[in-house]
């Protein structure tokens, strides 16, 4: 039994990833859609706000504008951010993604393990994931988008932009978003190369961890009553794979209640990361 051991569970790590891209296809798609459109909408709202900052934007100088000028815009970019009320369609297009890749990971558990486990989205776990997750992940989009823009502002008004060349600069960074026409270079992490877009880092990042929150449920619940568990992080065997999901993979199979040696309870370690959990019953050897 020994000897087919590693063939198992080389077998397990394939069949689990395909079966889990699959499933997470769709909703990725979906996901990276809505996304493109919450970003196209936020750059029309965010530029047709800017345009009341052109009539206060100091004059181009020799050097930079004086400090007077720049605290005048930051006030006035502050309040901008303030009045964005994008975030409630961001919010509706992660939830939706969050509610079907919870019932794909708890369904994809389910029959792996040939569980009589009936799941749905009024699981207390499952609530709860919901319920602290959209509005926080929703709220760090925000923030991410706005320490971009003051990036952008910041640089225009340190180096004399005039008002045009710094708004064209904003309507390139959102077209970026959702485009990926610059969004990686060659100092990118090895780990996220399949990523080509904000848009699309954002899909995959949350599809993945809503498909992990699901696929843990019903685990976590055998464990609750009784029936050991164990898991064992998967990754991808390939030269991307991070040092940390390689540490983790290498601990082998561990109680589930047990984190990770990177102090995860299973993927998603980063946005974008690619590995996998698999769950067995402590003592099937088989897996």
């Amino acid at each position: 039994m020994d000897s087919f051991a590693p063939a198992l569970l080389r077998l397990l790590e394939a069949t689990t990833a395909a079966y889990k891209r699959r499933l997470l296809a769709r909703i990725e798609r979906r996901l990276e859609r809505d996304l493109r459109g919450c970003f196209r909408a936020q750059a029309k709202q965010v530029g047709r706000a800017f345009k009341r900052l052109a009539g206060g934007w100091p004059r181009a100088q020799q050097e930079s504008y004086r400090l007077e000028e720049v605290e005048a815009i930051d006030a006035d970019l502050a309040a901008l951010f303030a009045a964005d009320n994008s975030g409630q369609a961001f919010e509706v297009a992660i939830g939706r993604a969050a509610r079907s890749g919870l019932s794909a990971g708890a369904a994809s558990v389910v029959a792996q393990l040939a569980l009589d486990y009936s799941f749905n989205l009024k699981n207390p776990r499952a609530v709860v994931y919901l319920e602290a997750h959209g509005a926080e992940l929703v709220k760090k989009i925000s923030e991410t988008t706005r320490a971009d823009i003051q990036r952008i502002v910041s640089y225009a008004l340190e180096n004399g932009w005039s008002y045009n060349r710094t708004a064209a600069a904003i309507q390139r960074q959102f077209r970026d978003y959702y485009t990926g026409d610059s969004w990686w270079n060659f100092d990118a992490p090895r780990a996220q190369l399949h990523i080509d877009s904000r848009a699309h880092l954002i899909a995959v990042t949350e599809a993945g961890n809503a498909y992990e929150a699901g696929a843990a449920i019903p685990v976590d619940d055998l464990q609750a009553a009784g029936i050991e568990m164990e898991k064992y992080w998967s990754s991808m065997g390939d030269e991307r794979v991070s040092q940390g999901c390689r540490d983790n993979q290498a601990q082998g199979w561990i109680p589930v209640d047990q984190a990770h040696a990177s102090g995860h309870m299973h993927p998603l370690r980063f946005p974008g990361c690619r590995c996998d959990e698999l769950y067995r019953r402590k003592g099937d050897e088989t897996a």
